[in-house]
């Protein structure tokens, strides 16, 4: 095969793997983890199982890739806390804004760690080693530079009441504004919402 032929084919192979991944997600965001099949994915993709085989040999496989893509949405949130131009409290909103963004596109991934990770895919140990070594470091150094009185322990306790509020929200889903008239899928109730759950637990201006 010509060069020419061998970039075609590349080009072509990367295509294929990329339709896969995102009919994936599409079918994690809608339906759930327990809900994904290779003959959703294939249907999905609009290719057949056979090449689905090809790419990935297994549902496992195309899964984690899916959530490795994910995964690579919520570390790129954390850039938000690096941009100088902002003052850290709206750096912290953006954040979280953008980490609600996410979450509500694929309320899955709450429920899975709600339930113990029940699915335990490589990727997930991934986003939490990036948590552990990187991710609660920007987040804390962020809420430092607003002078807040807070020791570590007691900053720590008040992201994860955020991280929280945020989660639940997304768990009850439609049922949130058949009880409270709220729909949280509206983007500036969204961020009105998390506006006041940053300005109560960190009071200081930012």
């Amino acid at each position: 095969m010509s060069l020419e032929g061998l970039c075609m084919s590349s080009k072509v192979s990367i295509e294929t793997r990329s339709k896969i991944i995102e009919a994936a997600l599409r079918i994690i965001a809608q339906e759930g983890f327990q809900s994904v099949t290779t003959r959703k994915i294939a249907a999905q993709a609009d290719v057949n199982i056979a090449l689905l085989h090809y790419h990935f040999g297994s549902k496992e496989k195309i899964i984690n890739e899916a959530l490795s893509k994910l995964t690579g949405e919520y570390v790129e949130l954390f850039e938000h806390l690096k941009a100088g131009e902002l003052k850290p409290k709206e750096r912290l909103k953006v954040f979280f804004f953008g980490y609600s963004e996410v979450t509500l596109r694929y309320p899955d991934i709450i429920k899975n760690f709600v339930a113990n990770s029940i699915y335990s895919y490589p990727t997930q140990s991934n986003y939490i080693g990036f948590i552990q070594k990187q991710g609660l470091d920007l987040l804390k150094a962020t809420v430092k530079e607003m002078n807040v009185p807070d020791d570590d322990t007691q900053i720590v306790l008040k992201l994860v009441q955020i991280l929280s509020g945020i989660a639940f929200p997304v768990l009850l889903g439609a049922a949130l504004e058949t009880i409270s008239g709220i729909n949280f899928e509206d983007q500036e109730v969204r961020y009105q919402y998390i506006g006041l759950l940053i300005d109560a637990l960190f009071p200081v201006k930012g």
